[in-house]
């Protein structure tokens, strides 16, 4: 929520359950009554969470690059978590250069980071988006994460979980907790 073409809801709930509450009630609205479940990184435990709560709505769930256990950030999104009170009166211009090269490792290919992390870092340009990015940090719990990957041994479902041991965005020990 708030981020690429969503609007920015200045109040929203931005923890796990909130985003999880929020998928219900949009597959609801659109009369969606169960569904494979897909959830890239931080979205995979918002698709685990609406998936144990909601049974009944989830004919699978397939997690790609999950967090999981207690590890939340790494890197650059770690230090910025740390110091949320100092990155909350800087400028983003003063982040760009390291989540620009932050971003940038998590690909292959250089000539394909480019655009991407141009088209990623263009949307906190913006001083609504980069606040919202802001809420967003503060708002992911290492407890909530723990609790996620807890809960997937509760699944009666089938559940794919597609990662590679080279991933630079979630460390090793983070796959093997939800593994």
């Amino acid at each position: 929520l708030g981020f690429g073409r969503s609007d920015v809801a200045e109040h929203a709930d931005l923890s796990i359950d909130g985003h999880a509450s929020r998928l219900v009630g949009l597959m609801g609205a659109l009369g969606i009554t169960r569904g494979c479940l897909v959830g890239h990184h931080f979205g995979a435990a918002v698709a685990s969470t609406v998936a144990v709560r909601n049974p009944h709505l989830a004919t699978r769930l397939a997690l790609l690059h999950p967090l999981g256990g207690d590890v939340t950030l790494t890197g650059t999104f770690a230090v910025m978590r740390a110091f949320l009170p100092l990155v909350r009166v800087t400028p983003m211009s003063m982040w760009s250069t390291p989540i620009r090269a932050e971003l940038s490792r998590w690909f292959s290919d250089p000539l394909r980071a480019r655009p991407s992390v141009d088209q990623y870092l263009g949307q906190w340009r913006k001083s609504t988006h980069w606040k919202q990015l802001l809420r967003q940090l503060a708002a992911i719990k290492a407890m909530d994460m723990v609790e996620c990957t807890r809960r997937l041994s509760q699944l009666e479902l089938p559940v794919a979980i597609v990662t590679s041991d080279d991933d630079p965005a979630v460390p090793r020990v983070a796959l093997d907790q939800v593994q």
